[in-house]
C-alpha cells in the first residue's frame, strides 16, 4: 500500500482487499440489524448529551477489555501494540476507525471491520484531530468515552486535543455512556454473552477433568486456556487462579500468574475466568475446588458464600436497588468474614469500569444509586475470606428479567472435591 493510495491514512476496502474475497476471512460479528440498532442508540445518546461528535476510545488494557466499546459500536478491535486509539463517531454521518496501520492495510485484519472509513493512524491523537477538522467540528462539542474509567486517555492525547482544537468543547461522558447506551442489552447481545457463558462452563469442567494432586499449579492455567481456545474463546482474556492449603494461613485470592508450587491433598483451588467470543461478548464465571477433604474452617466459609450468593441473586429483581444488593451481602461480615471484590459488576469486567458496579472494596464505585430493570447483564461474584486471606469464591453471569433473574452459566455452584 503506497502513500498515493491513501488520504489521511484512508485506503478503500476494495483496494486493500483487491484479489481477495471477503469470505476468505470469516469472523463472528453481530448482525447488520444489531449494529444499526446500536448506532441509533449512540445517535440518541449524542442528541441527549448535546454532542456533535464522540471519540470512543479503545486499547489493549485490562486483558483486551479496553476495546469493548469500539467493538460494540463498530466491531473494531485493534492490534496488541495499540495502547490507545479511537473511533470518531459524528452525530451526522458515518464513523471513522483510527487503526494501527497493519489493521487498516492487511486484508485479513481489514476484513473484520464493518466501517468503510478505516485509517492507518500511527498517531491516533493527531489522526483524531484531522478527522474532527474534516467534519467541520473544530469548534464543536466533543464527548470522550474512555476505554477505562480507572485511567482515562493518555495525557499526550489530551494535550494534543487542547492544543490543536482550542475552540472545541470537550466532556468526558463515560459513565453516562455506560448508564444510557450500554446499561441494558438487546436479545442478540444476551445471546452472544450466553455463548461465552457456555465456554466458561466448559472451562470450569476442565479443572476436575484434568487436574489432580501432584501436578504443578500452572497446569490449572494451562487447562483453562486450552479449553477456552478449543471451545471458540478469544485470547487474551482474564484467567485467574490461586491454590493453597486449607489447614494453614495462605493467600488464595486469584492471581494472573502461577506460582512454582505443587498441588497437594488438602488444597483449595479458586478460579475466575472471563471467556470472550470473537464478536466481543464476554462472560465471567469462577469456582472453588478442593483436593480431598478441606479443613473445617473452609466448610464454614462455603456455607456463608452460598447463602450470600442466593441472597444477592434474589435482590436482582426489578424495583430493587444497589442498596438492596449490598444489604444482601451483610451476612458475610456478620459471620466474621471479609468480602473481596465487588458484589456485581458489568459483564465486561469490573476492572475496565463497566457499570453497574456495586460495593467494590477496591475500584471505581457507582456515584449514584440505580434501580434494577429488565435486560441488565451482570456478573455476580461472592468472595468470602478470613482476615489471613484464605478464602472461597463463586461467580456467574446473570441477566435480569421482569421477574427472577436468569443465570447464563450452568456449571454446579457447590465446590467440587477432586
Amino acid at each position: 500500500m503506497t502513500g498515493a493510495m491513501m488520504k489521511n491514512g484512508y485506503a478503500a476496502s476494495e483496494t486493500v482487499l483487491a484479489g481477495h474475497r471477503l469470505g476468505q476471512y470469516p469472523y463472528d460479528r453481530a448482525s447488520d440489524r444489531e449494529y444499526a440498532s446500536r448506532r441509533a442508540k449512540i445517535q440518541s445518546f449524542m442528541a441527549e448529551q448535546q454532542l456533535d461528535c464522540l471519540l470512543i476510545a479503545g486499547g489493549t488494557g485490562t486483558w483486551d477489555r479496553n476495546w469493548t466499546n469500539t467493538r460494540w459500536a463498530v466491531n473494531h478491535v485493534g492490534c496488541l501494540l495499540t495502547n490507545a486509539s479511537y473511533v470518531v463517531h459524528p452525530a451526522q454521518g458515518d464513523p471513522t476507525v483510527l487503526a494501527f496501520p497493519l489493521n487498516a492495510l492487511l486484508p485479513a485484519r481489514r476484513a473484520r471491520e464493518i466501517t468503510e472509513d478505516v485509517r492507518a493512524a500511527p498517531e491516533a491523537d493527531v489522526a483524531a484531530v484531522e478527522r474532527i477538522r474534516e467534519l467541520g467540528l473544530a469548534a464543536g462539542r466533543i464527548g470522550i468515552v474512555e476505554a477505562d474509567l480507572n485511567s482515562s486517555i493518555p495525557l499526550r492525547h489530551w494535550r494534543t486535543f487542547e492544543r490543536e482544537l482550542p475552540d472545541a468543547t470537550f466532556s468526558f461522558v463515560t459513565r453516562e455512556w455506560w448508564r444510557q447506551v450500554r446499561f441494558t442489552r438487546s436479545a442478540e447481545e444476551v445471546g452472544s454473552i450466553e455463548h461465552a457463558a457456555r465456554i466458561g462452563d466448559a472451562m470450569s469442567a476442565a479443572i476436575p477433568a484434568h487436574l489432580r494432586a501432584g501436578l504443578p499449579e500452572r497446569e490449572a492455567f494451562a487447562c483453562l486456556s486450552a479449553e477456552m481456545i478449543r471451545q471458540g474463546g478469544e485470547y487474551p482474556t482474564q484467567i485467574l487462579v490461586a491454590s493453597g492449603p486449607t489447614a494453614a494461613a495462605f493467600d488464595t485470592c486469584q492471581r494472573e500468574r502461577p506460582m512454582n508450587r505443587i498441588l497437594e491433598q488438602g488444597d483449595v483451588l479458586l478460579t475466575e475466568v472471563a471467556p470472550r467470543v470473537p464478536d466481543g461478548a464476554e462472560c465471567q464465571t469462577g469456582r472453588t475446588y478442593f483436593f480431598g477433604k478441606p479443613a473445617d474452617r473452609y466448610r464454614r466459609m462455603v456455607d456463608v458464600m452460598l447463602e450470600t450468593y442466593d441472597a444477592v441473586i434474589d435482590s436482582l429483581r426489578p424495583g430493587k436497588t444497589d442498596r438492596d444488593i449490598a444489604k444482601a451481602a451483610e451476612v458475610i461480615s456478620a459471620a466474621g468474614y471479609v468480602r473481596r471484590g465487588p458484589l456485581i459488576h458489568g459483564a465486561e469486567g469490573g476492572a475496565s469500569g463497566s457499570l453497574p458496579m456495586v460495593a467494590p472494596p477496591v475500584a471505581v464505585a457507582e456515584v449514584e444509586p440505580f434501580e434494577v430493570v429488565p435486560d441488565i447483564v451482570v456478573c455476580v461474584e461472592i468472595h468470602v475470606a478470613e482476615p489471613d486471606h484464605s478464602g472461597v469464591f463463586l461467580s456467574d453471569t446473570w441477566v435480569t428479567t421482569t421477574g427472577a433473574p436468569r443465570c447464563l452459566n450452568s456449571f454446579p455452584r457447590e465446590p467440587l472435591v477432586l
